[in-house]
């Protein structure tokens, strides 16, 4: 099976502190592909690039096919992908209709992803107020709620 994302030689700087160095690795469709190491190690960085939040020094990222680049949707499951302000179901709602959705439709949707990721006591609260994992939840459903090809 051909690579979906592939990442050859990523390499970011910041003026004088190097955040990757030499990154490579490819995923093939429909493949699951885990990041992990201790804080500080550029895991975040090295998202953000991919999804072209941030330029790179030295490297490439390929889309395959490469024509397709601007056609995939990206989910991006970042540590801050919300509003801190407005509720869990004003964040959910908002992201709904930013997508497309009508108010109708994404008052339905958002009743069902409150549901589905066990967020529905937690509806009128702000982000700040959650837990570390309901907060991981909320992101998760920001990330999901376009149905990206690639979730980062």
């Amino acid at each position: 099976m051909q690579y979906l994302l592939k990442v050859e030689g990523i390499t970011k700087t910041y003026k004088e502190k190097t955040a990757l160095e030499d990154v490579s690795f490819s995923v093939r469709n429909g493949e699951i592909f885990g990041i992990i190491g201790p804080n500080g190690a550029g895991k975040t960085t090295l998202l953000k690039c991919i999804a072209g939040l941030l330029k790179i020094n030295k490297g490439r990222i390929i889309i395959n096919p490469p024509e397709n680049r601007k056609k995939i949707k990206m989910g991006i499951l970042l540590e801050q992908s919300f509003h801190p302000y407005i509720s869990v179901y004003g964040n959910i709602l908002q992201h709904l209709m930013m997508y497309g959705f009508d108010k109708k439709t994404a008052i339905r949707k958002t009743d069902e992803y409150l549901n589905q990721y066990d967020l529905t006591g937690m509806s009128n609260v702000k982000p700040g107020r959650l837990s570390l994992g309901m907060r991981q939840r909320l992101a998760l459903i920001m990330a999901l709620i376009h149905e990206p090809d690639i979730v980062l």
